[in-house]
């Protein structure tokens, strides 16, 4: 993954670079810098994973919406 990629998978996420820092622990030049050093490879599985989560959250949060709309009789 390369910056310009990085940078785009966030804003799909709606993320900012400071935000990612901030959730990951690493200093917001940390993330800054990989603009010349490059992207750690563990970050496109970090950003995978997370896009899989807000995923499942939005499914959860409709399945108990609909639960919640016609409750099964017990």
């Amino acid at each position: 993954m390369n910056y310009n990629e990085f940078s785009e998978k966030l804003k799909k996420l709606g993320m900012t670079k400071k935000e990612f820092a901030t959730i990951t622990g690493l200093a917001d030049g940390s993330v800054t810098n990989w603009k010349t050093k490059g992207v750690p490879s563990w970050v496109s599985s970090y950003l995978d994973r997370t896009e899989k989560a807000n995923a499942y959250e939005k499914v959860k949060d409709l399945v108990l919406e609909l639960e919640n709309q016609n409750p099964i009789a017990q």
